[in-house]
Parts: structure tokens; sequence; C-alpha cells
């Protein structure tokens, strides 16, 4: 098992949903200076045995985050020089 703790307003940015990304092109609609600093996980859901979807206190609630895309972006010394090699 791997605990890693990340910066709300970093995982929040990386939301790839429909209102962030836009669908065909994957240009990100979500400007990241409308992000409030002090953002915080309100609650999460579990999705099944694969992701985990966050209420962001900015209202935000459709992102989908699969824990192999949170792992990639795992800011620890052992998952930053596994993705490396």
């Amino acid at each position: 098992s791997h605990e890693s703790s990340y910066a709300s307003k970093e995982i929040r940015i990386s939301c790839q949903c429909a209102e962030c990304v836009e669908e065909w092109s994957k240009r990100q609609l979500l400007d990241p200076a409308t992000i409030p600093l002090n953002l915080q996980a309100e609650d999460h859901l579990m999705i099944g045995n694969y992701a985990i979807q966050f209420l962001w206190s900015d209202g935000h609630f459709t992102g989908i985050f699969p824990f192999n895309v949170l792992r990639k972006m795992c800011p620890c010394t052992s998952c930053k020089s596994s993705l490396s090699e």
C-alpha cells in the first residue's frame, strides 16, 4: 500500500472533466488563476476500485481521478524515481 499527500489546488487543476478540458482538442478550459488558494476537498466518493471523485470547496465535483493517474502525479521521491526508470 502507498500513502500520498497532494496539494488540493494541484489535483483540482489537473481535472480532465468536460467542464475543465475541451473534449476534442483537450485544451484546458479551467483557468488555474480562478482556483482559490484555500481550496479544500470537502468530501469524496470512491468510484469502484479504480478512482476517486472529490467535492471541492469551489463547488466543482464532476472530475474523476483514477488511481493510476494520481500515482503518476505523486510527489514522493519513490514514485518520481520509479516513473523515470
